[in-house]
């Protein structure tokens, strides 16, 4: 049979116009239904897709007794499967990724593909067998033999439900991929006026602060709707889904997702590449039972409605792309962590601000302005259902008084807010209350400006105008909403430059800078993150609705107007950080009461999981360690906030029992001091310790951070054990010109390009430095420098040759040696806690490895008070009076 197509191929390629691969279609047609035969199957059909190369879709359509079994894609002779190339390489990703079975093909190389997996390769024949000048192919029949079996195993492909929770993610996350890829390939000239229209509504309405918004971020988007859109459809109607049928989701529950889902199951308006693909999902969705995703038996006890996709959605991020999913935050969080926020929510609710009903008081008003896939919504419910239960109250009634009329959430990706919609109707069928409504779950940006009565929908088609509605509604919530309480998890992102925010946002950003001390902005810079954007959008929040509507687009942030709590699992380092002192002082300014539980788990410094071998885990994958923080604003209130603290150590699974055991407020110990410094206690273990002076007190200087050549490897450094080894000039007679020795003089007597290359760094372009002038080269400028602990070395100290240059430094030793007290802000990490020296210090001059990068120095002792005075044998507190200091306590 394969012989025969050879043949057959030979005298059409000889003749003149023939095409290297539509040319050959008849007789592949008849070597494919030869085969079937052969093979005993005789209701298997080879449909020819009519302009299949034109519209991007694979040559044959395969059906077997009506059913649709795979489909196969021919390719020219001379186009061998292991070296594609270009375009030919793109289909075969969205091919092979797209369709449950796939034979790809050049007529004497054959690849049989089984969701996205290569089942069976076989060569039979070459290239010189279509060549008509070649003498006829004789296969041996091995080859023959082969060819045939990769043929049965291709019509004998059968699908089978998925088994297990990961097999089926990995499916979905392929033909996500393959639509993706799609839609990738056509671009926006060849995706139709539906999408383009949707595309515009998402810009102007979601993606507006300083995100990137093109086409493949739309892509992105609109693949995640349609696939987990489509599951939904599935889980809810727990029917098969077809292209032939209309889209089952509730429309009325589901609006937007409705309309969006609904452009892809339009023959009208759905791309017609994307046909084969798209039949690919139906069948992959088609395949996984409803009952897949209930949680095990073993996490019923305190997870009880069945969560049917979001376990899935990390595991598939990760194989659809694992890098969108770092950049974007996707984690999932942990039951345990929302069951403790919702339960200290509960418990403050009634011991400090006198509501008796707690989670049940009908004036609490809950937002969670980064919902994800909606755990903390599902968290809230279940512990309203609780609590309804145990009063001898309807659990159905009060959920769905709860859902319909006091909780709001915001998500601004696709992916999760179609989860978290799945997840809430689950959630309300279980308890008997089906959604008969619109869900209040919003697909918008929460640091966005509200624009209520600004937003018209006479530009907007069916789908977009859902979109509308959303933004208009969560606009709604943010201005006219009486909101007591904002819970969840807010995203770890960098903010984009101010330029790309809108103004809303910028002036979120500057209340916090103007909250800042002076000698603190320049610490910033490591601020400018989405979780700090969130406090501080939570607190203008819980103002009153009319501060909020007169100053909906230029916001104002008065902590003393705010009522209610703020309860966030969040980046630790804004209850210590010296960069985030302004948040916690606008905080303070209002608080009542603030409540820390540090849950630690920091790998990235010395206060990490390292200094416990390994009994300080993260209750996330992350390196950044977090702390569930409620902050508790009462307007009536007119005192100090007290400040309430807990600390949990040990693994994993120890901190997750902690979590799921109820808030108890014995558990907290008061923490003494100014807020705004910290909210974290610093443990004593004598009287003596407690009542001596901190350092930062014993000091005249703000601490500073230490200089940062960011070159001390380089071929060309600035910095040298000897001075010599940097810079010196020798003088042999008197008249003659210097003799420069030394790596700059190297450096100096290099060709202008390569000089420049040998000074550049990273930072250096970043900040559109130029290289210096060789001939401004001085032995002058050379000082002696603490390098590391007990490691002095020679630097050329000139701001050209020193990224970090920091000038307030400088001008401390200015006029010669000063006494400085070098320390470990975060820890004792590797190195001593505390060094004594009298010359400038280096970043890393606490640290004896060399890989942290923020010491701070204290410089010019101040006088202590007379009476604690030490003598020259003597010390008292934390402070010894020789060469080398104790700890840094405050």
């Amino acid at each position: 049979m394969i012989e025969t197509y050879f043949s057959s191929a030979r005298q059409i390629l000889a003749t003149p116009g023939a095409k290297p691969e539509s040319s050959l279609y008849p007789g592949f047609h008849a070597l494919l239904e030869q085969t079937a035969l052969f093979l005993g199957e005789p209701t298997v059909s080879f449909v020819s897709q009519a302009d299949a190369e034109s519209i991007g879709i694979p040559d044959w359509r395969v059906s077997k007794a009506g059913e649709l079994l795979g489909w196969i894609e021919l390719k020219s002779p001379h186009k061998r499967l292991d070296a594609l190339s270009g375009h030919d390489l793109e289909q075969k990703g969205r091919f092979v990724d797209g369709l449950s079975n796939l034979i790809l093909t050049n007529g004497w190389q054959w690849q049989h593909y089984q969701d996205g997996r290569l089942v069976t390769s076989v060569t039979a024949g070459s290239p010189e067998s279509f060549e008509a000048t070649a003498l006829p192919t004789a296969l041996d029949e091995s080859d023959t033999q082969r060819f045939q079996d990769l043929f049965a195993g291709f019509l004998a492909s059968t699908l089978v439900d998925y088994t297990s929770v990961g097999a089926a993610v990995s499916a979905l996350a392929v033909r996500a991929r393959a639509i993706r890829n799609g839609l990738t390939e056509i671009g926006e000239a060849g995706a139709g006026p539906n999408l383009l229209e949707l595309r515009d509504s998402f810009r102007s309405l979601v993606f507006r602060n300083g995100q990137t918004f093109d086409w493949p971020r739309f892509v992105d988007s609109y693949v995640q709707i349609a696939v987990f859109g489509a599951l939904l459809w599935r889980l809810e109607s727990k029917k098969p889904i077809s292209l032939l049928l209309q889209v089952g989701l509730k429309q009325g529950v589901h609006p937007l997702l409705y309309q969006c889902l609904k452009i892809l199951w339009s023959a009208d308006s759905r791309p017609e590449i994307l046909e084969p693909v798209l039949e690919g999902l139906v069948q992959t969705i088609n395949l996984i039972p409803p009952s897949l995703f209930e949680p095990p038996a073993a996490e019923r006890e305190y997870q009880r409605v069945p969560d049917p996709i979001v376990h899935a959605y990390e595991p598939f991020f990760a194989v659809y792309d694992s890098k969108g999913r770092e950049a974007a935050g996707v984690y999932y969080t942990p039951i345990e962590v929302v069951q403790q926020i919702v339960s200290g929510v509960e418990s403050i609710l009634i011991g400090t601000l006198g509501r008796n009903d707690g989670l049940l008081d009908p004036g609490a008003k809950f937002v969670d302005p980064a919902t994800g896939t909606g755990t903390f919504l599902l968290g809230l419910a279940e512990a309203v259902g609780d609590i309804a239960r145990s009063q001898g109250l309807p659990p159905d009634a009060v959920i769905h008084d709860l859902v319909t009329k006091r909780v709001a959430a915001f998500e601004i990706l696709p992916g999760p807010y179609t989860i978290a919609h799945q997840r809430m109707e689950t959630l309300l069928e279980s308890y008997g209350a089906p959604a008969d409504e619109k869900l209040p779950i919003y697909l918008t940006d929460t640091l966005a400006a509200p624009e209520t009565g600004m937003l018209f929908d006479s530009d907007f088609g069916v789908a977009a105008s859902e979109l509308l509605k959303e933004r208009s509604r969560a606009d709604d919530v943010k201005t006219s909403d009486e909101v007591l309480i904002v819970l969840g998890n807010p995203p770890y992102e960098r903010l984009p430059k101010a330029a790309a925010l809108e103004p809303f946002a910028v002036k979120l950003w500057e209340t916090l800078v103007a909250a800042t001390p002076l000698d603190h902005r320049q610490d910033l810079k490591s601020a400018r993150d989405l979780f700090v954007a969130f406090w501080l959008w939570s607190m203008w929040l819980l103002q009153p609705p009319a501060i909020r509507t007169s100053g909906a687009q230029s916001p104002t942030i008065d902590a003393k107007t705010a009522d209610g709590i703020i309860a966030f699992v969040t980046n630790r380092t804004w209850i210590q950080g010296r960069s985030l002192r302004g948040l916690r002082s606008i905080a303070a300014a209002g608080a009542r009461e603030m409540w820390i539980l540090d849950l630690g788990g920091d790998t990235r410094g010395a206060d990490g999981a390292n200094d416990f071998g390994g009994g300080d885990a993260n209750v996330f994958d992350i390196q950044t360690g977090v702390a569930i923080v409620w902050l508790v604003f009462d307007r009536e209130y007119q005192g100090q906030p007290v400040v309430r603290y807990r600390r949990l150590f040990g693994n994993r699974a120890a901190k997750y029992r902690a979590l799921r055991r109820t808030f108890d407020p014995a558990d907290f110990d008061v923490v003494d001091g100014r807020p705004e410094d910290r909210l974290t206690p610093v443990m004593w273990d004598s009287v003596q310790l407690s009542e001596a002076p901190l350092l930062s007190q014993l000091w005249a200087d703000e601490a500073e951070t230490g200089f940062q050549t960011a070159r001390d490897k380089s071929a060309y450094s600035p910095i040298g054990v000897d001075a010599a080894d940097v810079y010196a000039e020798t003088v042999s007679s008197p008249g003659k010109a210097a003799l420069r020795t030394g790596r700059l003089a190297e450096w100096a007597a290099l060709n202008k390009d390569v000089r420049a290359a040998g000074w550049s760094t990273a930072q250096s372009r970043r900040a559109n430095r130029h290289a210096p002038d060789p001939s401004q080269l001085r032995v002058s400028r050379l000082r002696e420098v603490q390098y590391r602990p007990l490691d002095r070395r020679w630097l050329y100290d000139d701001p050209s040759w020193v990224d970090w240059y920091r000038e307030d430094l400088h001008g401390i030793y200015r006029d010669g040696p000063v006494a400085t007290l070098v320390t470990n802000p975060r820890g004792h990490g590797a190195g001593p806690a505390a060094v004594h020296t009298s010359v400038m210090p280096e970043q890393h001059s606490f640290n004896n490895r060399g890989e942290r990068a923020s010491g701070l120095c204290g410089t010019r002792p101040t006088p202590p008070p007379r009476s604690r005075i030490p003598t020259r044998d003597q010390s008292w507190g934390t402070v010894g009076w020789g060469s080398v200091a104790a700890f840094w306590t405050g």
